[in-house]
């Protein structure tokens, strides 16, 4: 008799443990399936956490690029200016040099002014567009001739 209630309670016992067992399973396989997205949601974290970085060092390089256009605008919107006016006088100035040199090669260097002085001075009475005085070996020769 007291084997049948030794069985009886060991036979109870083991169905507990099963139970227990079940249940056990049942809790490591959501955590596992937790764990799962807990791995999956942090990869896409980290993947967003490089964009961001990725994005603000390509913010920062834009704007570092955008101040220093910024102080540039001045200088390239005179440079506009300038290069506008120094356009509308080249043909004046082209035509006094032109002259100069065709006509004043064979003469001395007074008469080579004097004639360039009238020159600049035709120009000027005819409402050609050139500037006040061009000085003609600067005109015809850059720095790196």
């Amino acid at each position: 008799d007291a084997l049948k209630v030794a069985e009886a309670k060991l036979s109870k016992a083991r169905s507990e443990l099963e139970a227990a067992e079940a249940e056990l399973n049942k809790v490591l396989a959501e955590v596992a399936e937790l764990d799962a997205e807990l791995a999956k949601a942090q990869a896409v974290m980290n993947t967003l956490k490089e964009s961001a970085a990725a994005m603000q060092r390509q913010m920062d390089a834009a704007n570092k690029l955008l101040s220093g256009l910024s102080g540039e605008n001045a200088r390239w919107t005179e440079d506009s200016k300038n290069f506008a006016l120094r356009r509308k006088r080249l043909i004046g100035d082209v035509g006094c040099v032109c002259a100069f040199v065709i006509y004043c090669g064979p003469f001395n260097s007074e008469f080579r002014d004097k004639l360039y002085a009238s020159f600049q001075a035709d120009t000027q009475k005819r409402s050609v567009p050139a500037h006040e005085k061009i000085p003609v070996v600067s005109f015809l020769v850059d720095q790196g001739t």
